[in-house]
């Protein structure tokens, strides 16, 4: 169960890791894909990471 959670709380840090490169990305001044859809792929990873770190706590409280 430990492994679980471990696993759980690696996916959520490389969520967020994730979620602070395309926000860099979005805010340089010149990037291909447009700063829109740069943003909402932030937004899906966020998404991604809370969820997973939520799943995290949930089975870390449980055990």
């Amino acid at each position: 169960m430990a492994g679980l959670i471990f696993l759980f709380f690696v996916i959520s840090f490389l969520f967020f890791v994730g979620t602070f490169h395309y926000m860099k990305l979005a805010n340089t001044t010149n990037s291909y894909p447009p700063k829109r859809v740069l943003r909402q792929r932030a937004l899906l990873l966020a998404t991604g990471g809370v969820v997973s770190m939520l799943f995290g706590l949930i089975f870390y409280y449980v055990q």
